[in-house]
């Protein structure tokens, strides 16, 4: 991930969650970034579920790292300039979690990343969708599926859903 020096090394070292594993998927119009981890009993905001807190900072870091992989090369450092969350449900400690993260829009220096947090992966149909190219920027795939509701058929259950905007720092 971002390396020994980041706040996930810090949480992973301290016992917060376990076994991370970080995997790019580059297939085609769905570019996505996945992180699959198991949440500690650490991590309680209300005993046996996880803060919120924690929820979202999986979601920016995994946002960032989206980011990273697919628009920093092109258009240099970005930063976080805005995270929205929608919890769906309550997040159980001790779970086998999937965030997701893919590129949605991009409008100048504006990049909004979609991201979830579940506990199985992703239906075609499901966001992050990673990408509709609205702009014409060739860091974003293009959304040709719906957004069908998750976890539906078995798939998993959401907790949390949100998008990132990022700012590219470097003016275009």
């Amino acid at each position: 991930m971002h390396g020994e020096d980041s706040i996930l090394d810090l949480l992973h070292a301290s016992g917060a969650f376990h076994r991370p594993r970080l995997m790019v998927d580059e297939g085609g119009a769905r570019r996505r970034v996945m992180l699959s981890l198991r949440t500690g009993t650490r991590t309680a905001g209300h005993p046996g579920w996880t803060h919120g807190g924690l929820t979202s900072l999986l979601m920016d870091e995994i946002a960032g790292q989206a980011f990273a992989h697919f628009v920093q090369p092109a258009r240099g450092l970005g930063v976080t300039a805005n995270l929205t969350v929608d919890y769906a449900s309550p997040l159980p400690t001790a779970k086998d979690l999937l965030v997701v993260a893919g590129v949605g829009n991009v409008d100048g220096r504006k990049v909004w990343i979609d991201v979830e947090v579940r506990d199985g992966p992703p239906r075609d149909g499901d966001r992050p969708s990673g990408g509709d190219d609205t702009a014409g920027d060739d860091t974003a795939g293009d959304d040709t599926a719906g957004d069908d509701a998750a976890g539906d058929d078995g798939d998993g259950e959401v907790f949390a859903r949100g998008s990132a905007l990022f700012i590219v720092l470097a003016k275009d």
